[in-house]
Parts: C-alpha cells; sequence; structure tokens
C-alpha cells in the first residue's frame, strides 16, 4: 500500500523524461594557407615531406552518421607536386568514394620505406595518378571495393646498390583505364594500356655467370627478419616530427614511435592475413606498347669483357591475362648497336601458367668483329671480319621448348691464334672450311627441346654445346658433314674396289661425282687421297687378274685373226672364255704339273687347272703396293679429269699396304679421303 511520500515520488518519476544520448554534429570545418613538414630521421635516407598551400575542409560530421558526409583536401607537395582528394560518404557509411588527382608525387623522397625490398637505389622518380574509388558496406562480408583511374610513373632514375652508372631510368610507365575489383567474385586488375616510353636498362652478366636482374629483389633471410622484428619493437631514438602551421594551428609537435607501429601494425596485418586462401588476383593487359628502349649488355663471364646494345626498341603486345590462355600478338623492332635491325613477331602470354610464347625473331648483319671475345675465349682465335644473321622461332607451351635457330654467318675469317684455357683443341680453320661455301657463308640449324621445369635445362648451355658438337663433327667426321649437304653421307670418306682391281665401280663413280660437288662448293678444302689394300683379298684378286690376263691375251691374240684394229682394252672376258682357253693356259705354265704313268702332263678340269694356276702365281709386296697406288691414281685421274678439281687441291699420301684402323664397314680394298 502506498504512502502519500511515495505516491508523490512515483509521479516525480513518471513526469521526468529519459536521458537522451549525446550527438556531436559539426556543419562546417576549414583549414586553409597551411603547412606541413614531416621529417623522418628513422630511415635511411631520412624522409623530408613538405606540404603547403593546403586547404581542407569537412562537411555535415555527425557521430550518428545519419546524413552523408563530405571532404576535401588540396595541397603541394615539395614546392612541385601536388594533390586533390575529395572523400564522400553515404548515411551509416554504406558507400565511401575517394577521388584523387596527384601530380608530380615525389616517389623518390619515400624511397627508404621499400629499398629494404630491393637492392637498388632510388634517385629520381615521380608519379601522376587521377581517379576513383569506392568502397561499399565496409566491414561487412558483402564488402566491394572498385578502383578506376590511372597512374603514371615518371622521369625515374635507379641505380644498383653501390653504384655510379645508371641500372634503370624511363621517361615514363603509363597505366591507363586502371580497373580494380576486390570483393565480388573473383578479383581482377585490369589495364587498357600499359605504355613504356624512352627506357632504359643496364644488363650484366657476371663472372660468375649470374644476370644482375635475378639480385633486384632482396633475398629475404628467414632468421634475420625475425630479429629485424623483434630489434623494431622497441622505441626509436631518432623520432619522426610533424610541424603544422598556418591560420587554424599555431603549432604542434609530434613524436610517435613510428617504426614500431608499423611494425605491430604489420604483424597484426600478417596474424589476420591467411595468405594460402587468398584467391588469386586476375590480371589482364588490354594492349602494352614499348618506345624508344635501350638494352646495354655486359658479359663480365669472359675476358676480355664483351658489350652490346640494343636500341630503338619499340612495339606492341596485344592483350594478354593471366586468366586466359589465349596469347596475345606481339611485334617488336630495334637495333643491335645502332646498326643490325632486329626484329620479333608473334604471340605469348607471359601472365598464363605455364607461360606460353610463340615467336619468330630475326636479326641481320650484326657485325662478327664485336663477338670477337667471345671467338677468343672459346676458339682460340680472333674475329677478323664477319657478318652474322640469325632467324630463330621458339614455342614454349606446358613447360616444353621447342626452338629453331637458323644462324647465317658471312665472310667470318679468324685471324691471330689466341691463348686460352677454355678454347677447343679442334681445328677449328678446318671446320670453318667445311662449313663455308665459295661465297664465304655458312647456314647452320639448330634445333633446341628440353623441359623448363628442369632445373639442369639451359637454352644458352644447350646452343654453345650445338655449336660445339657441330665444330666436333666437322672435324672428327666431316664427309658425314658434306655427305649430309652434297650426297653421299658418311661414306663419302672412302671409295671402294673389287680385289686386285684399280678400275672403277658405278658405285666408286657415283661416290666421286658427290665428292667433286663438296669439293666445288667448298674451295678452300683440300684433299688427301690415300691407295690401301687388303693383304689377303687383293692378293687373291691379284692372282685372279694374272690369271684373266693371259686368256684375254689368248682371247685378242683371235680377234686380232678377223679385226687388227682390236687392243687389250676392247677386250672383255667371261667364264665361257676361262672354259675355251684355260687348258691353253695351264699347258703354257712353267710349274710342276700332274702327270700320268708315262709323264705326261694330265689334262685336268677346268676347275682343278684354274685352282692350280692360281696357286702358283707369285704376288709380291710390290705387287700389293703398286695395286694400291694404282687405286689412288685412278681416283686422282677421274677428280682431275671428269670432276675438274684443281691439281693443287689433290694429294697423294703414302700407301697403306694393311687393313687395320677401319672403323666403318667398308673393305680394305679401297682410297681413303681425308680433308686440310
Amino acid at each position: 500500500k502506498s504512502t502519500p511520500a511515495s505516491a508523490a515520488s512515483m509521479a516525480s518519476t513518471a513526469t521526468t523524461p529519459a536521458q537522451a544520448d549525446w550527438n556531436l554534429t559539426l556543419g562546417h570545418l576549414a583549414v586553409t594557407g597551411s603547412r606541413f613538414a614531416f621529417h623522418d630521421q628513422a630511415v635511411k635516407p631520412a624522409v623530408n615531406i613538405e606540404a603547403d598551400a593546403l586547404s581542407f575542409s569537412a562537411d555535415n560530421l555527425r557521430s550518428d552518421l545519419a546524413q552523408p558526409m563530405s571532404m576535401t583536401l588540396l595541397s603541394r607537395l615539395n614546392h612541385k607536386g601536388k594533390v586533390s582528394l575529395a572523400a564522400n560518404a553515404s548515411p551509416q557509411l554504406k558507400t565511401m568514394t575517394l577521388d584523387v588527382d596527384a601530380q608530380v608525387l615525389p616517389v623518390a623522397a619515400l624511397s627508404a620505406y621499400f629499398s629494404h625490398l630491393l637492392n637498388v637505389e632510388v634517385l629520381r622518380g615521380t608519379a601522376n595518378a587521377k581517379g576513383r574509388a569506392i568502397i561499399r558496406d565496409p566491414g561487412e562480408k558483402s564488402q566491394t571495393s572498385n578502383l578506376d583511374g590511372m597512374l603514371s610513373l615518371n622521369d625515374f632514375q635507379i641505380l644498383g646498390n653501390g653504384e655510379a652508372e645508371d641500372f634503370l631510368h624511363w621517361k615514363s610507365i603509363q597505366l591507363e583505364g586502371i580497373n580494380a575489383s576486390i570483393g565480388a567474385g573473383k578479383p581482377t586488375v585490369s589495364l587498357k594500356k600499359l605504355a613504356l616510353n624512352d627506357f632504359y636498362a643496364r644488363l650484366i652478366l657476371s663472372d660468375k655467370g649470374k644476370l644482375n636482374l635475378r639480385n633486384i629483389v632482396a633475398q629475404e633471410n628467414p632468421a634475420a627478419s625475425d630479429l629485424a622484428i623483434a630489434s623494431s619493437t622497441a622505441p626509436s631514438t631518432a623520432p619522426s616530427t610533424a610541424l603544422i602551421t598556418g591560420n587554424a594551428v599555431n603549432s604542434i609537435t609530434l613524436a610517435p614511435a613510428l617504426t614500431e607501429v608499423q611494425s605491430q601494425a604489420g604483424l597484426a596485418l600478417k596474424a589476420a592475413t591467411p595468405v594460402s586462401s587468398a584467391a588469386p588476383i586476375a590480371i589482364r593487359i588490354a594492349q602494352t606498347t614499348l618506345r624508344g628502349g635501350n638494352i646495354n649488355f655486359t658479359d663480365n663471364f669472359i675476358k676480355p669483357n664483351y658489350k652490346a646494345n640494343l636500341t630503338g626498341l619499340a612495339g606492341t603486345i596485344g592483350a594478354i591475362s593471366s586468366d586466359n590462355p589465349l596469347a596475345a600478338k606481339l611485334e617488336l623492332s630495334g637495333k643491335i648497336d645502332n646498326d643490325a635491325p632486329l626484329l620479333i613477331s608473334g604471340s605469348v602470354n607471359p601472365l598464363s601458367s605455364p607461360i606460353f610464347i610463340d615467336i619468330n625473331g630475326s636479326a641481320s648483319g650484326i657485325q662478327l668483329t664485336r663477338l670477337t671475345q667471345y671467338a677468343a675465349k672459346y676458339a682460340g682465335y680472333a674475329i677478323e671480319k664477319g657478318q652474322l644473321s640469325m632467324q630463330v622461332t621458339y614455342h614454349v607451351e606446358n613447360q616444353q621448348l621447342r626452338a629453331e635457330n637458323e644462324v647465317r654467318l658471312d665472310q667470318l675469317s679468324f685471324g691471330e691464334k689466341i691463348d686460352s684455357p677454355d678454347a677447343t683443341s679442334l681445328p677449328v680453320n678446318l671446320a670453318l672450311a667445311l662449313l663455308r661455301d665459295n661465297n664465304g657463308k655458312i647456314a647452320i640449324n639448330l634445333p633446341i627441346s628440353g623441359s623448363l621445369s628442369d632445373p639442369q635445362f639451359s637454352v644458352g648451355g644447350i646452343i654453345v654445346k650445338v655449336f660445339v658438337n657441330l665444330i666436333s663433327k666437322a672435324i672428327t667426321a666431316p664427309f658425314s658433314l658434306l655427305g649430309a649437304a652434297f650426297g653421299g653421307g658418311d661414306e663419302l670418306a672412302y671409295v671402294e674396289f673389287a680385289p686386285g682391281q684399280f678400275a672403277l665401280t658405278p658405285a666408286a663413280s657415283g661416290k666421286l661425282d658427290s665428292l667433286t660437288n663438296a669439293l666445288t662448293a667448298r674451295a678452300g678444302l683440300k684433299l688427301d687421297i690415300t691407295g690401301r689394300i687388303d693383304p689377303q683379298t687383293d692378293t687373291e684378286g691379284l692372282r685372279k687378274e694374272s690369271m684373266d690376263k693371259k686368256i684375254r691375251l689368248l682371247k685378242l691374240r683371235d680377234m686380232k685373226k678377223k679385226n687388227p684394229s682390236i687392243d687389250e682394252e676392247m677386250v672383255v672376258i667371261d667364264a665361257s672364255d676361262r672354259q675355251s682357253y684355260i687348258e691353253e693356259v695351264y699347258q703354257a705354265e712353267k710349274f710342276a704339273k700332274p702327270r700320268n704313268l708315262i709323264g705326261i702332263a694330265k689334262t685336268l678340269a677346268t676347275e682343278q687347272a684354274m685352282a692350280l694356276i692360281l696357286s702358283n702365281i707369285v704376288i709380291t709386296p710390290e705387287n700389293l703396293d703398286n695395286l694400291a697406288q694404282r687405286r689412288a691414281d685412278t681416283v686422282r685421274d677421274y677428280l682431275l679429269q671428269k670432276g675438274g678439281i684443281n691439281r693443287e687441291r689433290l694429294f697423294l699420301t703414302a700407301s697403306k699396304l694393311h687393313g687395320n684402323a677401319i672403323s666403318d664397314k667398308g673393305s680394305a680394298n679401297r682410297v681413303d679421303f681425308s680433308l686440310n
């Protein structure tokens, strides 16, 4: 039951309104004509950024976020750059928009913040950026972000760490029509055009055979990284400072431990972002153009060093995409050392995984004297003159490379001998004479194939190996090389004869015709001609030839009775002639013959008489040597008279009266050839 006092108290409580939440509203805030100076001495080199002519405004700022809000910022940076920012937000920050228009941003001045990631020093470089970023539903699972705009990196000069010469520089890298989308499906970054203008790159192959491009990105040492993170959490003894002056604020001094803040933020971000779950970003570039390129190459792997300069590089690459296997059309042109034209065409998609390349390239008129260092190192000779032209085809698909390299050397000639521990011991001048035609041209085809995933696979190493193998083949199997070009194959190195004979067979004449073609096309070659015999088969052959000659003379005697003008060379004998004349030959022989009971020589069957005649014919070493010499003379005369080869190019060498050291499948009844 209520008392009057308690009733009054209840009445008082009922009539008092509930306390409302605070709501802060700022209709308009403006800061104009201000200056902001930022000095960070915690990094080396120190970062100094100065913003002047600074104007900032904000409208309709409300703590309950119930109304649209907007902010703008205008400023000049380091006396040259300009930046304009305009931010707008819808109620409850459902949508946030940021418009950026920045000119001549001092990127080089901020290089200390990313220099630890690179082994280079950025001396000069600015950036221009213009675009709009839109974020919808920030902080929600449905959050999406979109960016549209452009970016250009201008007037960059980059040195290698500790070096005085430019490593990279360019007038501009322009990224036009940027569109980035994150949150709605697969994240994508698209460019309408990527343009690289007036660029220079210095490529260096070290004395260890490593290219300097491999060292641009600093290699992270995990242990060192952990140590760096641990030490960076300590307060810095060189604090960052900022000074703001102007109409609205007189002065404020800030001294945060910026390094510690960065470290903690980085660790938190790393913990909150599982890298393995991030969806891959699709990168799409509609067109890439290059203009005014210059690549300077130095090879310190060889001594003395070699240098080459690719100039006037220009061209286009069509649309490429990391999520589309279709390759883009490629067209590039330039010059080598401001002289030899270079052309590259085909299709390529360097963003696809695995990479796809199908290109054709050509270069013509490269002066070989510029490559004399390579010749001195690997061939042991300096190059006096010559030009190089190439037509190459490279196809890379599914990590497999197939390539054709057509190399043409014109008027290549070597000069003085140079001592080099890496030079081949093979007679390279002979290889040169074998490969070079009468017009001073050499044509070589170097096919290459292999798997790019094989750590032992090296395109450059294979090309060198193919060249070395080609020279080795030219020296060790020169007739195989000539036979491939002019017919005759490996067997062009010799011609065979019937046992005991020195007359050319049709097969031997055909080989000599092919050899004639090769010698005619290679006027720098000289030929050694070596007659050879097989002691066993040629001895039997000479015996048979001696018997046949006696039969031939008997047949000639009878033929002259009818036609006195017939000579021995016109007489051909066959099996019937042997049957007809063998008895007469047998009876004329002076060796001991089987006799009957009354001492009269027996009449033997044809085969028995022939066997007895042959067994009693004496063949001397002089007879065999003469056969080998006659074979060599026959070959030389054929090449002189029918082939038209100059006598000064043909040399008869000492005969070989044995069948030793024959590695091929041919018989020892032959003439061997060698080239010099």
